[in-house]
């Protein structure tokens, strides 16, 4: 299961977690630590196919940078430019499909249905916050049911305030 306690691993590292039983008897425990980052995939990103922006529309660029556990928990970590400036709680997600040459082939949000919910939403801490200059240089902890294998060559989308698709790179 999944828990937002709206803390990252380094404030929780060397706690400890207790396991109780249903009679609320611990029954085991275990110290938190960092766990290790297994397989990295990365997408340079550029326009979102079909997108032409016009005088002071964002033109995104940069990098997104996933970094997956031995678990399929990954960091999503991204440092990009020509966002609109001060957009804050923007989505940016990892679609199911694996172009950015045709919009209809980018489809919606990626994750395993079966494992987990929708986690690519604000709630679910998938969203980024640009400066004044329209950057972000950030990073958000995920699990989507699916792991680095499964990952590869999707493509990853940069959305406005408003949802509109604005940036795509493909996972590599």
């Amino acid at each position: 299961f999944t828990i937002n306690t709206l803390v990252d691993f380094s404030d929780n590292k060397g706690h400890v977690v207790v396991v109780k039983d249903s009679t609320n008897f611990p029954t085991g425990c275990g110290i938190l630590k960092t766990p290790t980052k297994q397989k990295v995939l990365t997408a340079s990103m550029g326009l979102y196919p079909g997108y032409e922006p016009a005088a002071g529309d964002p033109t995104p660029s940069g990098t997104v940078t996933v970094s997956f556990r031995d678990d399929d928990s990954f960091e999503f970590a991204h440092n990009l430019a020509g966002l609109k400036p001060n957009c804050e709680s923007c989505g940016i997600h990892i679609h199911a499909g694996k172009s950015c040459t045709d919009p209809a082939l980018v489809l919606g949000h990626f994750w395993n249905q079966y494992v987990v919910t929708d986690l690519w939403t604000i709630a679910g801490g998938a969203y980024y916050m640009a400066d004044q200059d329209g950057r972000t240089d950030s990073s958000f902890n995920l699990f989507t049911g699916y792991g680095y294998e499964a990952n590869t060559n999707h493509a990853v989308v940069i959305h406005t305030a408003g949802g509109a698709r604005v940036g795509c790179g493909i996972l590599q």
